[in-house]
């Protein structure tokens, strides 16, 4: 008999819950085998399974790794109402999905995590050393000689030896005469004879028998000597010394009428003991030498900072130097000053004198009129008889930047290094003469022209700045181990010199005799250093250092070299009727910039601390 089958189809919501039947005939003649209930069962629950995943796989909140735009980054807090230290807790999450990034948190100042930047300074500062050096050094000799433009025989001694210039029959004590001139011999050292001179002895007779010989008359030309006028006048001071002497008073020195102590030379006009003589020796002056300034052991300090590196090292270094104060000081004798040659050198000092020129000249040599030699040791001079002194000052301070490259290294043994750098170099002095010429009886034995009063207090200031700076090239060798070792550092300069160098003058030859001069340039200086040291290592990071130092540098200028001492002087040609000034004056003492070098040389102590 055939048997009608049916099966039941289900239709089920989103939900999985059947929404309705429908009996399905299976088709005749086939027969379903199995178990119907079981079947059944199973069916149920993998739609059940399917129910579920789509209800809960499409409400649920998608998980993306890339974080799209809007992402809100969260730093240090957490989300609104979540305590992290409290138990798990339901968490409101808004509507629309939400992306959190949690960074670590930023680094504090006790934060001890090192970073990249940490780790390059840590070692930069383990490779740098630094040395501390207290110096004591010696500046050059501003010059050699005096104080004074060129003269005659302004060597020791020169002076005082032949020709013959001193008439002892002019003297009433020839006792007093060999200990004089044995006093000049044994005490020659920077002393002159200070003379007063008249070049033509014509001019020492009185032509008119008016009782002087300083005559303003016109009968003789002055430059062939014959009878005739020429428009100037006949017989004239020669200039000589600076104040000037007055016409009366140079004729009281030539004749003899003065003071019995004042020795005269040879050349006597008419022949006698009581005639004019062409030149008077008024005293002994004192010169004032260059090389008594002291500029040595002068204190400094120097600083060295270096890093070393793979290929060699960095290395700076400065010093600066105390400034140095120098000062000779003269003080006259206060009364009889023009007295015996040689007095000071019983235990005073003569009047200090500063050679000069007169236009450009030194001062003639004197001859009588049948050519014989009177005295070949006269000069020009400047007088200070109440007081003189002369300040010297110097300073200077420099750097240098080098770098090193590690030649040859054995360690342990020794190191040979290369270097370039550049250096500065920086040199100021000044040197300042303040001067007094008295015309007060009390202190001089004799009287100048009415210009001036009766003191008068001169000044001449020279200064000099020298800039010197450029490129350096140099060796350094070092021997020995890390206990104990010898350096050798040498160094030459190829540099320029900005230099400014000025002379002031003030009051020079009566008040208001003043002159300003001063130069500007730059110019090729070469220089050199070099340093010897010996280190002693202490302890583990801490050197003992000491070394000398030698540093020269060329063509500087200084303020001793460039002062032109030099008077410009124009006869008057008719003097007032009581004779004198024969010549106008003015000072012409100005700068004359030279070239020369200057070295620095020591020692050095320091402690050198390397990390």
């Amino acid at each position: 008999m055939n048997e009608q089958i049916h099966c039941r189809r289900f239709k089920t919501n989103i939900a999985g819950q059947i929404v309705s039947t429908t009996a399905m005939p299976l088709p005749v003649g086939k027969r379903h085998v199995g178990n119907y209930p079981e079947i059944r069962k199973k069916l149920i629950a993998a739609l059940g399974c399917l129910a579920l995943f789509f209800q809960f796989g499409f409400s649920a909140p998608t998980l993306n790794a890339q974080s799209p735009s809007g992402v809100v980054q969260a730093y240090r807090d957490y989300p609104a109402n979540y305590n992290p230290a409290g138990p798990i807790q339901q968490i409101q999450l808004p509507a629309r999905a939400q992306y959190y990034e949690y960074l670590p948190r930023r680094r504090g100042w006790d934060d001890r995590r090192e970073s990249p930047l940490d780790r390059f300074l840590k070692q930069s500062f383990r490779q740098t050393y630094g040395r501390v050096e207290y110096l004591n050094w010696s500046y050059s000799d501003p010059g050699s000689g005096f104080i004074g433009s060129s003269g005659k025989k302004l060597r020791d001694g020169e002076g005082f030896s032949g020709p013959a210039f001193i008439d002892g029959a002019r003297l009433t004590d020839a006792s007093l005469t060999a200990l004089q001139l044995i006093a000049l011999k044994n005490a020659a050292d920077g002393k002159v004879l200070i003379q007063t001179w008249e070049a033509n002895q014509r001019e020492l007779v009185d032509a008119d028998a008016d009782g002087a010989f300083y005559d303003v008359i016109d009968v003789i030309n002055n430059t062939t000597g014959a009878a005739g006028a020429d428009g100037i006048n006949d017989d004239d001071n020669d200039l000589d010394i600076f104040p000037r002497l007055t016409n009366a008073e140079k004729e009281l020195m030539l004749t003899g009428q003065l003071n019995n102590s004042i020795l005269f030379s040879t050349g006597d006009v008419l022949g006698s003991a009581t005639g004019p003589s062409q030149v008077a020796v008024l005293a002994v002056g004192q010169l004032a030498p260059l090389n008594a300034f002291q500029l040595d052991n002068n204190n400094g300090f120097r600083g060295v900072f270096g890093i070393d590196l793979t290929f060699g090292a960095i290395e700076t270094d400065f010093f600066v130097m105390n400034k140095s104060r120098s000062s000779n000081q003269f003080v006259p004798i206060p009364s009889g000053l023009l007295g015996t040659p040689g007095a000071g050198a019983g235990g005073g000092t003569d009047p200090l004198v500063i050679p000069v020129t007169v236009n450009g000249a030194i001062a003639p040599d004197i001859f009588d009129d049948s050519g014989n030699l009177v005295t070949d040791s006269n000069n020009y001079y400047l007088i200070y008889n109440e007081s003189y002194i002369v300040n010297y000052e110097t300073e200077s301070w420099g750097f240098s930047q080098s770098m090193f490259w590690t030649l040859r290294e054995r360690p342990g043994r020794f190191r040979l290094s290369s270097s370039l750098g550049f250096r500065y170099f920086d040199f100021q002095e000044q040197m300042l003469q303040r001067g007094s010429f008295s015309n007060d009886p009390a202190v001089a034995d004799f009287f100048y022209n009415s210009e001036l009063g009766n003191d008068l207090t001169s000044t001449i200031d020279s200064v000099t700045k020298n800039h010197v700076y450029g490129p350096t090239a140099g060796i350094r060798a070092r021997v020995g181990d890390e206990k104990f070792s010898f350096g050798l550092d040498s160094k030459v300069l190829f540099g320029l010199n900005t230099h400014e160098a000025r002379v002031s003058v003030d009051d020079l030859l009566f008040v208001g005799d003043d002159n300003f001069t001063q130069d500007k340039g730059t110019e090729f200086s070469p220089g050199f250093e070099m340093v010897a040291d010996a280190r002693v290592k202490l302890t583990d990071h801490v050197t003992l250092t000491a070394g000398y130092n030698f540093l020269w540098f060329g063509d500087v200028t200084r303020p001793a070299d460039n002062i032109q001492y030099d008077i410009t002087a124009a006869r008057v040609p008719n003097p007032p009727p009581l004779g004198g000034p024969d010549y106008t004056i003015n000072n012409n003492v100005i700068l004359n910039k030279k070239k020369t070098s200057v070295s620095l040389s020591g020692l050095s102590v320091g402690v050198l601390v390397d990390w």
